[in-house]
């Protein structure tokens, strides 16, 4: 997640900061991350689906994370189709 300059990482066993661009990360591991918000970054092979709120929004399903981050409008299509659902 972006947060100004800096970006927020979100794992397993903790989290960290960094001043590394979500872009500068999504170009050096291309295959691994997978965006689903301007500010946001998923690892693509912990992606099981996408679920959807009673208001309406998407939200990515990843594996061993109780947290659902949420899917932009402008990405969703291209989710989907890199996720394989229709």
């Amino acid at each position: 997640v972006s947060q100004s300059r800096y970006s927020h990482i979100m794992y397993r066993d903790g989290e960290a900061l960094t001043e590394t661009s979500l872009k500068q990360l999504q170009d050096k591991f291309p295959n691994q991350l997978l965006r689903i918000h301007r500010n946001t970054l998923v690892v693509a092979d912990r992606v099981y689906g996408i679920s959807r709120s009673a208001e309406g929004h998407h939200h990515i399903l990843l594996r061993d994370c109780p947290e659902q981050p949420e899917i932009s409008r402008r990405e969703l299509a291209r989710v989907r189709e890199l996720i394989g659902e229709s």
